[in-house]
């Protein structure tokens, strides 16, 4: 016989003693018992007791988990489970394990009366040796009035898109569906789950896919914290419409970049339909202390919604994060038909689109969403962010490019959809603009607060813009650029669009800003329209004592009444005439 004692179940064991030659003929030989020290038939079970907690009678706790681990060097029959008490199984039993192998054996607390419970699950094996039995306890307690809509966000719109779990429709729900989703997630007490001891290894350049769909496949429907330290690298993985999820990094198990924990997709190209992170149907999804990396993907640049995270959801939030991407082309996070964002001192680099907010098609409309401390670092020529949607806020960010020939550029909106409500408030945007780039690019939409930000750098190769407003159907309506401070641009806002086409600005006030370098404080190029339009001081260095109101404002009169408001001016052979 052959016994190789590079075999994993020779670990720790002496494979083999001397040879017993009972006879002293040297014709009949039997090896003791292998390998040594070692049962045939053994399981372990990583726990002895679970106490769950407190429950409201007749309702179902969140889950908790034993481990089974077949600790011998043969298989080891599971033949069924004996469960006492108000408990239940949550997750199916193998019929047997390998040699080193391990099942996550998955309970849930059912109380039927007020008060200690207790109880028990007991694992046949046969014959096997080791562990067969888990005490369970729990408390049953009395259910307490909530308000409907006490753990529930605002509503902001009567419905909202929200993805489906088809790869190329979406569902139009209402929000009274939404809620009635929203309503049966437990916020509190869901499971948690440490991943290194439970099949993650956190070893960089170990594909870890299966054992992390693992977990999230184990994780109850309220959903749960999958927590670990290291890195863990996949193809792709589906939250599976698991109603809360959380990925929490707990450190790193290495120096440098091994001191953080990573969620790194290895997937070679992301195609179109394909996401490397699915949380279409899961109403809270949540990255915390947790590096997001992209190693050697592209994504297919003919659909935007595609990439590293497809979310759908609502109650979508990161903090102390990291969404690092090496793709010219695609999307990181993809937020449409996502409401309530929240992301939090965190970064996003990379070349293609950081943040989609919805599709090329104006599909997938997302609202209430707010970056904060954010430093975004585009890489290429795409913007960080694209897309329009409602109630958006980016307030203390940062926003710094690093493509060699200086694409500053922040935020470009939808051409066929209206952006609602859209406010960037004490940020950062500094580096070189390259020419015929704006750093904002707005085109329909209405209410747009752009106030006490940094904006500047030098332009290289031609006219660019720090905010280039206007020249979509139905234009800019109600915009306030305020207290900005502009540097080395060629203009600081610019405008575009016809009034006759209904395409240009209407409504909005500048003032307070100041206009350092070269930078002119207005500016347009192809034909601007600006009606209603209040123009307090601005300081211009590049002319004394002129206010910006007078001096640095350049624009394209019309030479037609045709389309004009009431109280508008136009060029009337040469005679500035204000509409009655």
């Amino acid at each position: 016989m052959t016994v190789d004692p590079t075999d994993p179940k020779m670990a720790g064991y002496i494979p083999l003693q001397d040879f017993i030659d009972q006879d002293e003929d040297q014709s009949s030989r039997r090896i003791r018992d292998m390998p040594y020290g070692k049962r045939k038939e053994e399981m372990q079970i990583s726990v002895s007791t679970l106490t769950f907690n407190d429950t409201v009678t007749n309702g179902e706790s969140s889950g908790l988990v034993a481990v089974l681990t077949n600790s011998g060097y043969g298989e080891v029959n599971i033949y069924g489970h004996e469960l006492k008490g108000d408990f239940i199984l949550k997750s199916s039993l193998p019929a047997k394990l390998l040699p080193g192998e391990t099942a996550t054996v998955q309970l849930a607390f059912t109380p039927t009366a007020l008060g200690a419970r207790t109880g028990s699950i007991y694992f046949d094996t046969g014959n096997a040796s080791g562990d067969e039995y888990v005490e369970l306890n729990g408390t049953g307690v009395a259910a307490t009035d909530v308000p409907a809509d006490a753990l529930l966000p605002p509503l902001v719109a009567n419905t909202m898109l929200v993805d489906n779990a088809d790869a190329t429709a979406r569902e139009n729900k209402t929000f009274a569906q939404v809620r009635a989703l929203l309503g049966a997630v437990s916020f509190s007490d869901l499971l948690y789950v440490d991943g290194n001891q439970n099949g993650l290894t956190g070893n960089m350049g170990e594909d870890q896919t299966v054992a992390l769909q693992a977990l999230i496949d184990g994780l109850p429907t309220e959903g749960g914290t999958i927590a670990w330290k290291g890195t863990a690298d996949f193809t792709s993985i589906d939250l599976n419409a698991r109603r809360n999820v959380r990925f929490e990094g707990i450190g790193g198990n290495g120096a440098g970049a091994g001191q953080r924990s990573q969620l790194r997709c290895t997937a070679g190209a992301i195609g179109a339909g394909n996401r490397a992170i699915d949380a279409r149907d899961t109403m809270a999804f949540n990255l915390s202390r947790m590096y997001l990396i992209q190693s050697s993907t592209t994504f297919d640049g003919t659909l935007l919604d595609v990439g590293l995270i497809t979310t759908g959801s609502a109650l979508t939030s990161f903090e102390d994060f990291l969404i690092n991407t090496v793709s010219q082309l695609g999307v990181a996070v993809n937020l449409y038909g996502c409401t309530q964002g929240s992301f939090r001192r965190g970064q996003s680099t990379g070349g293609g689109v950081h943040w989609g907010l919805q599709d090329v098609s104006g599909v997938g409309f997302c609202n209430v969403h707010k970056w904060d401390e954010v430093h975004m670092k585009p890489t290429g020529i795409k913007p960080p962010v694209f897309g329009s949607g409602e109630g958006l806020t980016f307030q203390s960010c940062n926003v710094q490019a690093a493509y060699p020939a200086g694409y500053l550029q922040f935020w470009e909106t939808s051409q066929n959809q209206d952006f609602r409500d859209v406010n960037i408030l004490g940020c950062t945007f500094y580096d070189a603009l390259h020419g015929q780039y704006n750093t904002i690019r707005a085109y329909r939409g209405n209410v747009f607060n752009f106030i006490g930000n940094r904006m500047g750098g030098s332009v290289a190769g031609g006219n660019a813009y720090g905010l280039n407003i206007g020249g979509g159907t139905g234009g800019v309506k109600c915009l306030n650029v305020i207290g900005n401070n502009f540097d080395g641009m060629t203009a600081g806002l610019a405008f575009a669009g016809t009034i006759a086409a209904g395409t240009g600005v209407d409504v909005g006030r500048a003032g307070g800003n100041y206009c350092n370098g070269a930078t002119l404080m207005f500016s347009n190029h192809l034909t601007t329209v600006v009606q209603r339009f209040i123009m307090d001081p601005n300081y211009v260095a590049t002319l004394p004592n002129g206010d910006g109101a007078r001096l640095n404002l350049k624009l394209a009169v019309p030479t037609s009444s045709a389309g004009l408001v009431s109280g508008a001016v136009w060029n009337n052979g040469g005679v500035l005439t204000m509409v009655p």
